[in-house]
């Protein structure tokens, strides 16, 4: 038996991050979603996560900030950014 991977997945905008949700979870991925960046660093300081994919973008810390706190608490976890932004 195989381990699912887990994502942490921070997207504020709900139907998007349910789509993103769904599609990864089809292809076997295990998704914590999270809304803002305050919930998703107390995600990361209480579980372990393969990969987190961070929108720019977000209510209450935004993705930089959110980066710069993971860097520091999990160096080697890694981030993919996520923008509408040109």
């Amino acid at each position: 038996m195989t381990t699912r991977r887990t994502i942490l997945l921070l997207e504020d905008d709900p139907n998007l991050g349910f789509v993103l949700k769904e599609h990864l979870e089809l292809h076997g991925f295990a998704v914590d979603l999270h809304t803002n960046g305050v919930e998703g660093l107390e995600a990361v300081a209480k579980r372990r996560f393969d990969l987190c994919l961070v929108d720019v973008m977000m209510p209450k810390k935004d993705g930089f900030a959110v980066l710069e706190e993971l860097r520091q608490a999990r160096p080697a976890l890694p981030v993919i950014m996520l923008t509408a932004k040109g």
